[in-house]
C-alpha cells in the first residue's frame, strides 16, 4: 500500500473562452492554449495553484510537430525531476507514433512516457510503435486496454468476437 499518490498536472490544447451555463457559468482561468508557450503557461499555472510534480499532456490534437515542441518546453521550463506524460489517445499512425517517441526520447525518460499513442490494430498497432520497435527506447503506457471486441479475450470454451 501507498502512503502517497502523485497527481499529474493535466494539459489540454485548447480554445479560450468559459465554461458552465447559469449559476454554474466561470471565467476560462487558463485561457487559449494552442501553442508550446501557452501550454507551459498553462502548466506553470496549474503547478502554482496546485502543486503538481508531475505533468501529462493529452495530446493527437495538433500537428505531432507542435506537440513534440510542447513536451520539449515543458522539459526546458521545469527540468528532469518533473516526469512528463504524452497522451494522444490512439490518434497518430504506428509511424508518426515511433517518430514522436524517438524525438521525445530525453523528454520522457526520469518516469515519463508516451501513453496510447496509436490504436492497437487488433492487437499488432501498439506493439509496432513499442519501445522494442526499431530501436525506440521511449517508455510505453497504456490505460485503452480494449478498442474493440477482437481485443476481448474470450473465457474458455467461449466462442471470440473477429471484427471491429
Amino acid at each position: 500500500m501507498r502512503d502517497r499518490v502523485s497527481f499529474s498536472a493535466y494539459l489540454f490544447y485548447k480554445h479560450g473562452g468559459g465554461g458552465g451555463v447559469g449559476d454554474d457559468a466561470r471565467e476560462d482561468e487558463y485561457g487559449e492554449v494552442l501553442s508550446a508557450e501557452a501550454c507551459v503557461r498553462e502548466c506553470r499555472q496549474m503547478i502554482q495553484q496546485y502543486g503538481f510534480h508531475e505533468i501529462k499532456l493529452k495530446g493527437g490534437v495538433l500537428d505531432p510537430a507542435i506537440e513534440i515542441e510542447s513536451i520539449k518546453a515543458l522539459r526546458a521550463e521545469f527540468g528532469p525531476s518533473y516526469p512528463l506524460r504524452i497522451d494522444p489517445n490512439c490518434a497518430w499512425s504506428v509511424d508518426t507514433s515511433v517518430e514522436v517517441g524517438r524525438a521525445l526520447k530525453e523528454e520522457l525518460s526520469n518516469g515519463g512516457y508516451l501513453e496510447d499513442p496509436c490504436a492497437h490494430a487488433g492487437g499488432d498497432g501498439r506493439g509496432a510503435a513499442s519501445p522494442a520497435g526499431e530501436g525506440n527506447t521511449t517508455g510505453q503506457g497504456s490505460n485503452v486496454a480494449v478498442t474493440c471486441f477482437a481485443d476481448v479475450r474470450a473465457p474458455r470454451n467461449s466462442m471470440r468476437y473477429r471484427s471491429c
